[in-house]
């Protein structure tokens, strides 16, 4: 029997004048307070004994103390009424539910409506009751949002719930059940006048803890359509930790019950390493075995950057996360679903619509308004409801039960069903590269996980030196196929990720002594194999009688440089390949020239050959106190920094550059006024220069070190000292400067982007325009800080400067015609610091490898002079980011740097049977033309394409 109706209604006290006006800034307690009296309200117990449904009323007591109404009063409310609510409460003939926060709280309350011999519904029906409220507010609500104002047939809703209540108290589940389904088909169609085509809600788990496989497994079980976002690596590790939970997700993504969400194997720090490193990152992760290799882009560590859909393109994602899970600035400008171009033109379907977290009270507050924001913007609207796999809150699953009788606020959808949903992305959006800022500075300055610049430095160091290995097995794998090296290769890329993810994963101070141990012992390693390949490319050549030197060029573009001449060997024999030998500290220096990807041979002089003539160079000296000089220009040494005061070319007036190492306090300090001059403020302190000594003065080189010290701009406080040395060679357009810092040195603290040692850089023309490499490829500047481990190039008219900071990633513009390239931070331990300026190269990513990349040299027995090219190509602006052999097959990663399109032919020495394009996972693209003189490209500006070749 129908239990009798003692009241004249339900209501909900809000903390505000309508349902619209409740704050969505609530504490996660009052939110969670709120939202269960919400749901509470519609408990089969309340809705039995009193009459209608329940309403949002004004928290105001003075008009329902006498209502005969139940009264549902969250704790976030209570402000809102007067002071003298309890008592009007208390002596009216409302029954008053109130003080508590916990959902089952609530619901004991609500069950004591009822008479003691009153069996209740079974808990699951209640829990529908409490869904249908949940479904009632957020329709309430997003009405309002939406600017409809449309409410549910109060009527016929009431007429269906009170049905459904007595069908429960009455035993007859079933009947309760097919009146609460005209309950949520009222309420949808109160939201299809609302928003009439479908939204989609998609159930986004982070994996978590690789220890939490409990809860991981029950969340795999329960979920229909799950989003699980987990990195490939912790794929490989549940297979091996749990083996049950590993064969469950594979069952759930086969059955198309989950969608597995990840990025790069390790998610690497992107944004400081190579392009190389990025691509393995994602080769690795793509080797992961089906169905567990996801073809959703999405990472739970940063790894947003302005040409990723490039790369998403070439391994073939279907989709991608355009939202930080983690610190770091991006644009955050939201959509559903776009089309995300890349600035070669390449593009991937994405969402950049941030994630609600449906575990908080807090953050569920607000899912209604976020749901109208996607409704009223998006073509496709979708909303992602994050969580761990331990939900601490009912919402997920109330959303879930919503979905069984109507898919009111949306349906749940796996990412790669939406991605096929979606239809018409619209114009694609591109971001340029300045709004993408990654955190891992600040990160690293805090935890102490390593040193926070130098850290970086030396990891992408390591991955040239590894670069220009495979490059180097790539040109012998062309010459002899059965000398292959890839596996070692492999070998040290996966070590050097291993141990960069190990710095990522880890939350405690690191021992950096022996984080750099491990990290040496692999660059070893590299050296070793590196000369072993060098020894058997000599082994190859043709035989002689001499001793020679053999000189590798591992780069696909022709080079010059400088050799030293090894003693025990007679001087070097005459050569087409060398400029010039000159002698300076009793030893040889030889200017060579090189073919790209190729090799000279210079032997030693015999009796039967001339002897190459060593230049005697009159004239001035290399380096004067104070003064450097070469053919190019001449450089002025400060005398109260110890830094370069100017730069000048020969025959022009302008100063091209000014540099000093500068301490940066957090905030500006006051120094006070003087006889002589002014109050004023000041963000740095003081470098005094001690003394200058010209440490070698040619014909070769000339150096000049200057002895200096950082000083309190108003205390005079010593707080570092410094060595500077600044060395020219007489041919090169380039000046190297080494800076090492003294051992007893105040530590630097605080926020890393604020307060710093750095190596400050000055040039005349506000106007000039600044640009950085990302990944091998120019791209341009709009905030002060900026990440590049590549260069920084200044550029103003025909003049460029070049500043290479050896993998040194993190700069500031310090104004607008200045630059600080950070060195020392906070945690940061290394005292040996280098940077080099080069000027008026056009292309700045050839000059950046030729920095980092040195010319390799081994002095061999029994050979002759040779010289000949292996692999190369004609275009300056293209590069080869990466090579692996595979039998006979060589595969290739190309770029376009410098965001010009380019015809580019590329030369092999060994004839190419085949050739085509392909995306990173094997699949065709086209066929490349091969010619006489090797194959034909075409490149688009910043294009990035894999290349393949079968000899």
């Amino acid at each position: 029997m129908p239990l009798s109706r003692q009241f004249a209604g339900i209501a909900v006290l809000i903390p505000g004048y309508n349902v619209e006006d409740i704050p969505t800034d609530l504490s996660e307690e009052r939110a969670c307070g709120l939202l269960n009296a919400v749901v509470c309200a519609w408990h089969p117990a309340a809705i039995a004994v009193a009459d209608g449904i329940p309403q949002f009323r004004y928290a105001d007591v003075s008009e329902l103390s006498d209502a005969a109404q139940i009264l549902f009063v969250p704790a976030c409310s209570h402000e809102w009424m007067g002071h003298d609510w309890e008592q009007l409460l208390e002596s009216g003939n409302c029954q008053v539910i109130l003080g508590t926060t916990d959902r089952n709280d609530w619901q004991t309350r609500v069950e004591t409506l009822i008479p003691d011999d009153q069996t209740l519904p079974p808990q699951e029906l209640v829990n529908d009751f409490l869904a249908l409220g949940l479904a009632h507010y957020i329709v309430t609500v997003l009405s309002r949002r939406m600017h409809h104002y449309i409410d549910p047939d109060s009527s016929r809703l009431t007429q269906a719930v009170q049905a459904a209540a007595n069908s429960a108290f009455g035993g007859d589940t079933a009947a309760a059940r097919t009146s609460l389904q005209e309950c949520f088909e009222c309420l949808l169609e109160t939201r299809e006048q609302i928003y009439p085509v479908d939204c989609f809600l998609a159930d986004f788990c982070l994996s978590g803890s690789s220890d939490d496989t409990s809860n991981l497994s029950a969340t795999i079980a329960s979920a229909d359509k799950l989003n699980l976002q987990i990195s490939p690596s912790s794929v490989k590790n549940l297979e091996e930790a749990s083996p049950e939970c590993a064969n469950q997700l594979k069952d759930a993504v086969t059955a198309g019950r989950c969608c597995l969400v990840g990025g790069g194997f390790h998610e690497l720090r992107t944004t400081t390493g190579t392009l190389a490193s990025a691509y393995n990152d994602l080769r690795r992760a793509s080797e992961v075995a089906m169905p567990l290799r996801s073809r959703i882009w999405g990472q739970r560590r940063f790894g947003l950057y302005h040409s990723l859909p490039a790369l998403l393109q070439l391994f073939e994602y279907d989709f991608a996360l355009h939202v930080a899970l983690d610190d770091g600035l991006y644009p955050e400008q939201e959509n559903g679903c776009f089309s995300w171009s890349g600035p070669d033109g390449s593009t991937t379907s994405a969402t950049s619509r941030l994630p609600l977290a449906i575990d908080s009270s807090a953050s569920f507050l607000r899912f209604p308004e976020r749901l109208a924001e996607s409704m009223q913007q998006d073509q496709s609207s979708l909303l992602l409801l994050a969580h761990l796999p331990q939900l601490a809150t009912p919402w997920l699953d109330d959303l879930r039960r919503i979905q069984r009788y109507a898919a009111i606020p949306g349906r749940f959808i796996t990412l790669e069903e939406f991605a096929g949903q979606a239809g018409d992305a619209g114009e694609p959006v591109s971001f340029p590269a300045g709004e993408y800022l990654s955190s891992w500075l600040i990160q690293s300055a805090v935890l102490k996980t390593e040193a926070p610049v130098s850290g970086a430095a030396r990891l992408y160091q390591a991955r040239q030196e590894l670069q220009r290995f495979a490059f180097l097995n790539a040109m012998i794998h062309m010459i002899a196929p059965e000398a292959n090296g890839s596996e070692q290769i492999t070998e040290f890329e996966r070590r050097l990720a291993n141990v960069e993810a190990e710095r990522l994963s880890s939350s405690e101070p690191a021992d950096l002594t022996s984080q750099e141990e491990v990290l040496n012992q692999i660059c070893s390693r590299v050296t070793e194999q590196t000369s072993a390949m060098v020894h058997r490319l000599a082994r190859l050549l043709p035989r002689g009688e001499s001793d020679a030197l053999l000189v590798v060029n591992a780069l696909p573009f022709a080079r010059s440089g400088v050799v030293l001449w090894p003693h025990a060997m007679p001087g070097p024999a005459a050569s087409e390949s060398i400029d010039a030998v000159r002698d300076q500290n009793g030893q040889h220096h030889v200017a060579v020239r090189l073919p790209p990807g190729g090799f000279i041979r210079l032997s030693a002089v015999s009796a039967c050959e001339p002897q190459a003539f060593v230049t005697s160079t009159p004239g001035r000296p290399l380096a004067q106190p104070g003064l450097l000089r070469n053919e190019h220009f001449e450089v002025l040494m400060s005398e109260s920094t110890g830094g370069i005061a100017d730069v000048r070319f020969h025959g022009q007036r302008a100063n091209r550059v000014s540099q000093q190492v500068g301490l940066r306090y957090e905030s500006p300090r006051t120094i006070p006024a003087t006889e002589e001059t002014p109050e004023r403020e000041t963000a740095y302190a003081l470098t005094r220069c001690d003394g200058q000594t010209v440490i070698e003065s040619g014909p070769v080189f000339g150096a000049v070190e200057s002895r200096c010290a950082i000083v309190d701009a108003i205390s005079g406080e010593e707080l570092w000292r410094f060595r500077q040395t600044t060395c020219v060679d007489r041919a090169s357009p380039r000046i190297q400067i080494n800076i090492a810092a003294d051992s007893d040195c105040i530590p630097v603290t605080g926020n890393p982007w604020m307060t710093y040692v750095a190596c400050r850089f000055a040039w005349e023309n506000e106007a000039a325009s600044v640009y950085r490499g990302l990944l091998g490829q120019v791209c341009g500047i709009h905030g002060e800080r900026f990440e590049s481990s590549d260069f920084v190039e200044i550029v103003d008219g025909a003049q460029r400067l070049l500043i290479l900071p050896h993998g040194r990633p993190y700069h500031r513009r310090s104004g607008r015609r200045m630059l600080d390239s950070l060195l020392i931070v906070e945690g940061e331990t290394a005292d040996r610091f280098a940077v080099t300026l080069a000027f008026d190269e056009p292309y700045p990513m050839r000059t950046a490898l030729d920095v980092q990349q040195p010319l390799l040299t081994e002095r061999v027995s029994k050979s002759t002079s040779s010289c000949a090219w292996i692999l190369g190509l004609t275009a300056k602006n293209v590069q080869i980011a990466w090579t692996r052999c595979e039998d006979q097959k060589l595969i290739l990663l190309l770029e376009e740097t410098d965001g010009r399109a380019a015809a580019c032919h590329m030369r092999t020495a060994q004839k190419v049977a085949e050739a085509r394009e392909r995306r990173a996972t094997g699949t065709s693209v086209s066929s490349l033309e091969v010619t006489p003189t090797g194959i034909a490209l075409k490149f688009r500006a910043f294009e990035i394409k894999e290349v393949e070749l079968t000899f």
